[in-house]
């Protein structure tokens, strides 16, 4: 997974509006503690989302992110004081793009998720991504 990402989820019940839910996209993955860094969240004052009819969605540049584990959260009564917690959590692994010819050579290129070295060279020729996230 890399680029820019659309996160969606659905929920059933009945929300008023948007200042009752919580959300993030964080560094880390397991049970995606509060504590975690943000890379885009509710709070942060991210204005690019939908929500409304049951379903949520956000569109996040994790272009420049390492590679590494991440989470996306959601939890539907995440303002609301005394509230359940009901976090749904996906975790998800963002895999490094090579940067030169010599990422791709003596079977780097399989640390980037390629399925040969030639894919590889031709997305750091090209930028033409051939790989399956």
């Amino acid at each position: 997974m890399n680029g820019i990402v659309t996160f969606e989820a659905t929920y059933s019940g009945t929300l008023l509006d948007d200042t009752e839910f919580a959300w993030a996209v964080r560094e880390g993955g397991g049970s995606c503690p509060t504590g975690a860094t943000d890379i885009a969240a509710w709070r942060d004052g991210v204005t690019d989302y939908t929500f409304g009819d049951g379903a949520f969605s956000t569109t996040v540049d994790i272009t420049s992110l390492p590679g590494g584990t991440y989470c996306f959260v959601i939890n539907p009564d995440g303002q609301v004081i005394g509230a359940p917690d009901n976090r749904d959590i996906v975790v998800f692994e963002l895999i490094p793009n090579p940067e030169t010819k010599s990422d791709c050579k003596k079977g780097q290129w399989t640390e980037y998720g390629f399925k040969n070295q030639g894919q590889c060279i031709r997305y750091v020729n090209t930028g033409k991504d051939s790989r399956d996230f």
